[in-house]
C-alpha cells in the first residue's frame, strides 16, 4: 500500500504518514509552556526544598515565583495579565508534575517553635540518660494541640508523599485544645478537652473517646488551673493503678 493510498484509507495527511516513516520528531500538541522542561524543572525542585524547611507555598505563591521570573527576564507574557499566572495555570502545572507534587492542607506553627537546632535536640538526648532503668511504664509524654478547624490554614504545595506540611508564621490560629497523653509502654492515657467558652454544657462532653475529660477557659487554652486539673485527673490517677 503506497502512502497515498493509506492517507485516504485513514484519512490522514500524506506529510503526517512520511514523518512518521523517517521517525521524524513530532512536536507536542497545543501552545508551548511558559517555562521550558528545566525551569519547570528547577520550580518543582525548589518548592519541595521550601517544603521541607518548613515554609510551604501555597498555588498564589507560585504564580508570583513566575511573575518575578519573567520579569526579570524583560519577557511580557501575553498569556497573563501583567505577567501574573492564573489559577487555571497553577493548576496545570501541578498537573504535569504530580507524581512530584500535591497539594495538602498545611499547619500553622509560630516560628519560636519552628526554630530547634542541633545544641536543642543534644540538651533532650542528655536529659534523657537521667531517666535510664526507669520503667516505660512510668514515663509519660503529653502534647497539648488543637483541633483542625482553623480556617486559616490554606493548601500547601509540598513533595508527593510528605503528610504533615508546615507553614511557619509569626502567628498560628487559636481553637479547641486537646492534651493527648501516653506511655513509652505504648499505653494511651484519657483525652483532656479544653473549649473556648464561659459555661460548659453537657451536650459538649458527648460522643467523645471513653474516659475522656473535658474543661473550659476564655482563651481555649491551657492555663495553670486546667494544667493542675489535667495532672491530677490524669497521670496521677494513672499512676496510683500501678
Amino acid at each position: 500500500m503506497s502512502i497515498r493510498q493509506a492517507a485516504e484509507l485513514w484519512s490522514v495527511t500524506k506529510s503526517t504518514l512520511q514523518r512518521r516513516l523517517k521517525n521524524k520528531q513530532m512536536a507536542k500538541y497545543g501552545r508551548p509552556t511558559v517555562l521550558i522542561k528545566d525551569e519547570e524543572r528547577e520550580l518543582v525542585d525548589r518548592l519541595q526544598i521550601a517544603a521541607e524547611w518548613g515554609f510551604s507555598l501555597t498555588t498564589f505563591d507560585i504564580s508570583g515565583i513566575v511573575k518575578r521570573y519573567l520579569d526579570n527576564k524583560g519577557v511580557s507574557e501575553p498569556r497573563f495579565k501583567t505577567n501574573l499566572p492564573g489559577i487555571d495555570w497553577a493548576i496545570s502545572f501541578l498537573c504535569r508534575h504530580k507524581h512530584d507534587l500535591l497539594t495538602r492542607l498545611g499547619e500553622n506553627i509560630k516560628r519560636s517553635r519552628a526554630e530547634v537546632d542541633a545544641n536543642v535536640l543534644k540538651k533532650i538526648f542528655w536529659k534523657l540518660r537521667s531517666i535510664e532503668g526507669v520503667s516505660p511504664d512510668l514515663m509519660i509524654n503529653y502534647d497539648e494541640t488543637n483541633l483542625t478547624d482553623d480556617p486559616g490554614r490554606l493548601k500547601c504545595i509540598v513533595r508527593r508523599g510528605f503528610k504533615i506540611p508546615e507553614r511557619v508564621l509569626d502567628t498560628s490560629k487559636s481553637s479547641t485544645s486537646v492534651m493527648f497523653s501516653g506511655t513509652a509502654s505504648e499505653k494511651l492515657l484519657s483525652c483532656y478537652v479544653v473549649y473556648k467558652a464561659e459555661h460548659l454544657y453537657d451536650t459538649w462532653q458527648q460522643g467523645g473517646p471513653r474516659g475522656t475529660r473535658y474543661n473550659r477557659s476564655k482563651s481555649g487554652w491551657f492555663d495553670g488551673v486546667i494544667f493542675e486539673d489535667w495532672f491530677v485527673t490524669v497521670p496521677l490517677k494513672y499512676f496510683q493503678k500501678i
